[in-house]
């Protein structure tokens, strides 16, 4: 199953927490599977996932974006060192380049649309030198990133 990011931000920018199941908006819901419900869906589908308030579910999607960041990182990283020893420049656009950056703008400006999000609503952000570390590894890579210089 294909994780949905701009849904999730989009939901968890919302307001209130809605319940997939019925539709209600509520103050606090249970989270399982990816999926939200209200605490009576909850009671009559028997589900006892955890019971999340709004700040919660966008800290746990701000932890998941980061952990697909910094794999992406990693993997940036590694395809570095595997380049060093080939003649020419390491860093050439190629497939895995040119597809994979594409794909973490995407990710990166989700994540920006969260922090910013976190902030509108004055909540802390959860490791913010998680952010400058990041920013860190990818310019060393060589490659540019939407979260900072």
């Amino acid at each position: 199953m294909q994780f949905d990011w701009r849904r999730e931000v989009n939901e968890a920018a919302a307001v209130k927490l809605v319940c997939d199941e019925c539709g209600r908006e509520c103050a606090s819901a249970t989270y399982f599977a990816r999926r939200l419900y209200c605490p009576t869906c909850a009671d009559q589908l028997g589900i006892s996932g955890s019971t999340v308030s709004y700040e919660t579910l966008m800290g746990q999607l701000l932890r998941e974006m980061r952990t697909r960041l910094d794999e992406w990182a990693a993997e940036l990283e590694r395809q570095l060192e595997r380049r060093r020893g080939a003649d020419g420049d390491p860093l050439r656009d190629d497939d895995f380049a040119v597809a994979r950056l594409e794909r973490y703008r995407g990710l990166e400006a989700q994540y920006l649309s969260l922090h910013r999000a976190f902030r509108r609503r004055g909540y802390a952000i959860p490791n913010p030198g998680w952010r400058s570390a990041y920013v860190e590894r990818v310019i060393n890579c060589g490659f540019p990133t939407q979260l900072g210089d």
